[in-house]
């Protein structure tokens, strides 16, 4: 698969998973339409050629449990996702990502990864999340 995310994507407002990676050459950004998705509990596009910010319209998808945007071209800073409690898996390694981790991160009761390797992320994790007691796998 080549070629970008087109807008239209947008329109798709039931689906609920969204997997699209494994090399295939996906280009462009992530359109804002993304927000749309409400139903969504899965966005994965790992791997492909995405470049630019990672949307703000993504802290729509408050049923997200799964957010897997690693191995791209992405940068800029990482949005507030306080919004999408549901998330317990969160994957940005491997992009060209700045700022820092943002408190919103330990506002998850269900998180089990987070991986945010490979990038230019600076400052410190926050205290919160280390406190956490472990989940029970």
């Amino acid at each position: 698969m080549t070629g970008a995310l087109p807008n239209e994507l947008g329109k798709m407002t039931n689906i609920v998973e969204l997997a699209i990676g494994g090399g295939n050459m996906i280009n462009g950004q992530i359109p804002d339409q993304i927000g749309n998705l409400e139903k969504l509990t899965l966005l994965k596009l790992d791997n492909t050629a995405i470049t630019g910010n990672i949307p703000i319209a993504i802290r729509k998808l408050t049923q997200l449990k799964t957010l897997r945007l690693n191995h791209n071209k992405l940068g800029g800073s990482i949005p507030d996702l306080s919004l999408c409690k549901n998330l317990n898996d969160i994957r940005f390694d491997n992009n060209g990502l700045t700022g820092s981790l943002g408190h919103w991160v330990v506002k998850f009761p269900n998180l089990a990864k987070i991986t945010i390797t490979k990038n230019n992320i600076a400052g410190s994790v926050p205290a919160a999340l280390c406190s956490r007691n472990p989940r029970p796998w």
